[in-house]
């Protein structure tokens, strides 16, 4: 079960499911197709919210990091290549005109993680260690050279606020 501030997976992507489940105008023998299409989307969405995040920890050696890596990895394609076949399927049950719809749409439900390998930075620095970024004064505005009274150059020396 997701967090309470986490959607739940099969929720992100049910607007563009149900949008190209429109189009397609399935018949009841495709939709069987369907169900296991979404299925198995469903399952490369729970896969990606249960997986352990990786990150670089003193307590877990820099080898083990990229074996956990890995597995997320393996795991999340062996899911792919489930949605692949599931997909094929589908299409295979679809008349020319679904296929079309297809070719254009069916690659929108399968979800997408702004994390490839869902790796977490983590920062050692405390927020006193980090070295400030220097700070830059800012002259005028929009206005430049133009003085309070909207004409001419400004009296300012350089340099001078």
């Amino acid at each position: 079960m997701p967090a309470p501030n986490q959607t739940a997976p099969s929720a992100l992507h049910d607007g563009s499911r149900a949008q190209v489940q429109d189009r397609l105008q399935l018949t009841e023998a495709q939709l069987d197709y369907w169900v296991k299409y979404e299925g198995k989307l469903d399952a490369y969405s729970k896969l990606f919210y249960e997986e352990k995040p990786i990150g670089a920890y003193a307590t877990d050696v820099a080898p083990h990091q990229f074996a956990r890596l890995t597995d997320n990895l393996q795991n999340r394609l062996a899911a792919l290549e489930d949605i692949e076949a599931a997909a094929k399927t589908l299409y295979a049950s679809l008349n020319a005109e679904q296929q079309t719809i297809a070719n254009q749409s069916l690659m929108s439900t399968v979800p997408t993680f702004a994390s490839t390998a869902n790796c977490v930075p983590i920062d050692t620095k405390t927020r006193s260690d980090r070295r400030e970024a220097p700070q830059r004064s800012r002259r005028g505005g929009a206005m430049g050279g133009i003085n309070a009274s909207g004409g001419g150059p400004s009296n300012q020396i350089p340099g001078q606020y």
